[in-house]
């Protein structure tokens, strides 16, 4: 009676893990079948051509004995332009047959196909090497891929392309110090044809401020779309005279980075100018960007506004003092030349209805050169009241005018 409990447990345990053992079958089955290839595909495997090293259903290309044109199944001929290829090998330190080995190279090769059915393919690469850097540069339709690898590490590329009469050629280069290498090629059949080849440009800045006679640099960045690889040229256009422009380089394939310079003279009119740059594809299509740019041209060139303001010695202050007090003096003796003299302002009183403006009273004599330099300012309307320094000097009140002398006053000042 004990016993049977824990057979009824263990059964169920025991069932639990059939269960679970079959997912994990499932799951590894569907794994495998997502990472093969569709019965559509064409897979190349580049290596030694050992069979043990082949992935199953690919075509073996095995180095320099593959050269064009070899035979495979549905009509299909490929092979290498020519047979400097070299076959390298991971054996059994690498799991992935299509990772195990490759063909590489340091010279350029051509890898041709011919003999395809379908209009569109979407194509994956896979480079990479076991103990070295592996860096391959592949061109296909004018379009360029760049594949960078450390070692140990395998790098997966996939693009679109197009085919043209049956025929597909794929060009390996190398890029930089490192050699190239293929290790799979995998064509899938596709219903949708590649994007366009394009490229962008960028400019920075868009606008320069500079003095008349001086220069401007510009960069322009041109940056490929889709694996954009054909030649670009620079040009500068609606160049008014009396300016030079110099792209350095001038053309180069994207990505690229030129530096544009622009002079001027003496004589080229002050104004706001806008250029326009124009890039230009060597394609088929001639693919054409234009950026336009501002130069504004000035008889001083723009300063800059500083973060801090200078920090200056005594002596220095001390200079800048005097010479600032100068030219308040030689002011204040220009401005002296437009004020009415004493005589004219009291010629001014004996005019009817002159009494009307109050003259101001005479001020006692200035204690310093700042009290007259202040005056001088008062009395040219640049401060609008008077500070003086001097002692607050007793004033009588006016004296009281008598009968006659309003009676006389009224008569010859009839506006008193």
């Amino acid at each position: 009676m004990d016993q049977k409990p824990k057979l009824v447990v263990l059964e169920f345990f025991k069932g639990e893990l059939r269960t679970f053992l079959a997912l994990v079958l499932l799951l590894l089955i569907f794994v495998g079948l997502g990472f093969a290839a569709t019965p559509n595909d064409l897979m190349f495997d580049f290596g030694t051509g050992l069979s043990s090293e082949v992935y199953p259903g690919a075509i073996s290309v095995a180095g320099g004995s593959a050269v064009y044109p070899q035979s495979a199944t549905g009509g299909v001929t490929f092979g290498w332009e020519t047979p400097y290829v070299a076959e390298q090998s991971s054996g059994s330190q690498v799991a992935d047959l299509r990772e195990t080995d490759s063909n590489q190279g340091v010279n350029d090769n051509g890898f041709k196909i011919s003999g395809l059915s379908e209009d569109y393919y979407t194509v994956t690469l896979i480079s990479g090497n076991l103990n070295n850097a592996i860096t391959t540069k592949l061109v296909v339709n004018g379009a360029t891929y760049i594949a960078n690898s450390e070692p140990g590490v395998w790098k997966t590329l996939t693009f679109k392309t197009a085919v043209q009469n049956g025929n597909l050629e794929f060009s390996f280069k190398r890029y930089g110090t490192n050699l190239w290498a293929v290790n799979a090629l995998i064509l899938t059949p596709s219903s949708i044809p590649p994007s366009n080849l394009t490229f962008d440009v960028v400019v920075q800045p868009a606008e320069h401020i500079i003095g008349v006679g001086g220069a401007a640099v510009y960069r322009v960045s041109v940056l490929p779309s889709n694996g954009y690889s054909s030649v670009v040229t620079l040009s500068l256009t609606d160049l008014p005279p009396g300016m030079q422009a110099t792209f350095t380089p001038i053309s180069g394939v994207p990505p690229l980075v030129s530096n544009l310079e622009i002079s001027t003279s003496k004589n080229t009119p002050v104004t706001r100018y806008t250029l326009m740059i124009t890039a230009k594809g060597n394609d088929m299509g001639i693919y054409t960007v234009n950026r336009s740019i501002g130069l504004v041209l000035s008889y001083e060139p723009a300063e800059e506004p500083s973060a801090e303001p200078p920090v200056i010695d005594l002596k220095t202050f001390q200079k800048q003092a005097v010479a600032n007090q100068k030219f308040i003096d030689q002011y204040l003796t220009a401005e002296q030349k437009r004020l009415l003299t004493p005589e004219e302002l009291l010629s001014l009183q004996e005019l009817p209805g002159a009494t009307v403006f109050p003259v101001m009273p005479e001020l006692p004599q200035p204690r310093s050169l700042v009290d007259a330099s202040l005056r001088q300012l008062t009395s040219a309307g640049i401060i609008g009241m008077v500070v003086d320094s001097a002692p607050a000097s007793e004033s009588a009140p006016p004296a009281q005018v008598g009968f006659w002398g309003q009676f006389f006053g009224a008569m010859f000042n009839p506006a008193r």
